[in-house]
């Protein structure tokens, strides 16, 4: 078991690596992540992997498929009602996890300095890229992102 984590935590993990083609060999490159991953406060992120952590489950996330991530608040009659990091794979599918402010500030920042091909933010640009389904402009927008 991951050091630190209960089997209510290790629920979403153990779901993650069931689904994999060798789970023995996922759960172990998960635990990879979790202990030489940058500690985001709840959860670990490395180059491959995001293992995200919050009071009712845990959620991996495999970067490899992520093309853009960004902070997302869900409203109701102008009150938040929750904070979430969004992230749009490359099947056009959105995912999210359940953060605080810190940790997904402190994730986007690791992403935009680890991963140059994951575009970070939400804008019209972006969003008009991912909604037509253009990975490649979307990949590009990255990249410009990082050189400005």
């Amino acid at each position: 078991m991951f050091e630190g984590l209960d089997q209510k935590s290790m629920k979403g993990i153990t779901k993650f690596c069931k689904k994999a083609d060798n789970s023995d060999v996922m759960m172990e490159r998960l635990e990879k992540t979790w202990k030489t991953g940058f500690d985001f406060g709840s959860g670990r992120i490395d180059n491959e992997y995001l293992i995200g952590l919050n009071k009712m489950r845990s959620k991996v996330i495999p970067l490899e498929s992520v093309v853009w991530a960004y902070k997302h608040i869900a409203t109701q009659y102008g009150k938040i009602v929750r904070v979430d990091l969004t992230v749009g794979y490359n099947t056009r599918k959105l995912g999210s996890c359940v953060l605080d402010d810190t940790a997904i500030a402190r994730v986007l920042d690791y992403i935009m300095k680890n991963c140059p091909d994951i575009a970070v933010g939400h804008n019209k640009e972006a969003d008009k890229f991912f909604r037509k389904r253009n990975m490649e402009a979307l990949k590009e927008y990255a990249n410009a992102q990082r050189s400005t």
